[in-house]
C-alpha cells in the first residue's frame, strides 16, 4: 500500500486495529476453558489438595507455547503481506506486542471466569469487559473526545497501551518520518497526532511493559478470586427451581 498521504496512514491504522481486535478475541476461548475446570478445582480446594496458585500457574505457563506459535503464524502471514514498515526490528517488535496482547487477553478472560464462575454469567461479564476496554481504548473514542469523568478509564484500558505501541512502532519508521504532511510536519508524526496517539518512541516500551503488567495483574486477580470466592451463589439458588441437578451452572459436590 502507498505511504504518501495521511489517508494512506488511516488505512494502516485500520489494519493495526484489525490485528489488535483479532488477537484480543483470541483470548476469549480462555473463558469457557476456565469455567469448565472450576468444578474440579473447587472440589480439590475444599479438600485442601493444593493452594489456588498451583492451579493458575500451569494454566498461565501452558498457554505461552501455544500463544508463541499463534503469534508467529499471525505476524508472519500479515506483516509483509499488508506492507508494514520493512525493517526487521519493527517486525519483531510487532511480534512481541501481539504476543503480549494475547497474554493480556487470556488473563482478562480468566479473571472474568474467576469472578462470574458460570458460563451464562461469564458471557455477560466478558462482553461487558470487552465493551469497556474497547470504548475507552482511544480508537473508538479518541482521547480528546472521552468525557473528563471517564478519562480514568482511558488510562486503565489495556488496549490504550497496545494501540499506542502498535501505532508508534509503524508510523515512526523512516519511510513515514522522511515524508512531509501538508502542514510541514513529518508525515508519521502528523498521522499519530491526528489519531490522538502519543507520537514518541518511548511509548512503544511503555505499551509493551503495560501489557506485560496487565497480564501479570489479571492472573494474580484470577488466583485471588479462586482463593476467596465461594462456589457460584446462583447455583444454590438455582436448586430451588431446578428439578435436575444436571442443569446446575456449577456442580455442588
Amino acid at each position: 500500500m502507498h505511504t504518501r498521504t495521511e489517508d494512506d496512514g488511516v488505512i494502516y491504522i485500520g489494519a493495526l486495529l484489525f490485528g489488535l481486535i483479532v488477537n484480543v478475541f483470541n483470548g476469549f476461548a480462555e473463558l469457557s476453558i476456565a469455567i469448565s475446570r472450576l468444578p474440579v478445582f473447587y472440589k480439590h480446594r475444599d479438600l485442601l489438595f493444593y493452594p489456588a496458585w498451583v492451579f493458575t500457574l500451569p494454566n498461565f505457563l501452558l498457554r505461552i507455547p501455544i500463544s508463541i506459535l499463534e503469534t508467529i503464524v499471525w505476524t508472519a502471514m500479515t506483516y509483509y503481506t499488508i506492507g508494514y514498515a520493512p525493517e526487521a526490528s519493527r517486525f519483531f517488535k510487532q511480534l512481541v506486542l501481539v504476543f503480549l496482547i494475547q497474554q493480556m487477553a487470556a488473563g482478562l478472560f480468566r479473571t472474568v471466569a474467576g469472578i462470574c464462575r458460570s458460563m451464562i454469567i461469564s458471557n455477560t461479564g466478558g462482553a461487558l469487559s470487552v465493551l469497556i476496554i474497547f470504548v475507552l481504548g482511544g480508537f473508538i473514542l479518541p482521547k480528546d473526545v472521552i468525557p473528563k469523568w471517564w478519562i480514568w478509564g482511558f488510562w486503565i484500558s489495556p488496549l490504550t497501551y497496545g494501540y499506542n505501541a502498535l501505532a508508534v512502532n509503524e508510523f515512526l519508521a523512516p519511510r513515514w518520518m522522511n515524508r512531509r504532511a501538508a502542514d510541514g510536519r513529518p508525515l508519521g508524526r502528523s498521522i499519530l497526532e491526528n489519531a490522538s496517539v502519543f507520537a514518541e518512541p518511548r511509548w512503544y516500551w511503555i505499551g509493551a511493559l503495560a501489557l506485560l503488567g496487565f497480564s501479570i495483574l489479571f492472573n494474580l486477580l484470577f488466583t485471588f478470586f479462586l482463593m476467596y470466592l465461594n462456589r457460584m451463589l446462583s447455583a444454590y439458588l438455582f436448586v430451588c427451581f431446578a428439578d435436575d441437578a444436571d442443569f446446575l451452572p456449577v456442580p455442588l459436590s
